[in-house]
């Protein structure tokens, strides 16, 4: 197998969440969308933020090993 995929999602559009705030916080989140790449030790080895196309996030997913 050549990598493992986890699928975790997060709506924070639940600004006054106490969950939304911990998970802001621990990623320094600071504008949606977000997305965030890890490895399996849970660092963040790619952040992705604002809308990007399909070929775009295929690129981006291709550099991540």
């Amino acid at each position: 197998m050549l990598f493992r995929s986890d699928n975790y999602k997060a709506d924070m559009t639940h600004t006054l969440s106490e969950d939304v705030a911990k998970i802001r916080a621990k990623y320094k989140i600071i504008g949606v969308p977000t997305l965030l790449l890890l490895n399996s030790s849970g660092k963040v080895v790619k952040r992705i933020t604002g809308f990007v196309s399909p070929e775009e996030l295929y690129q981006y997913l291709s550099e991540v090993k």
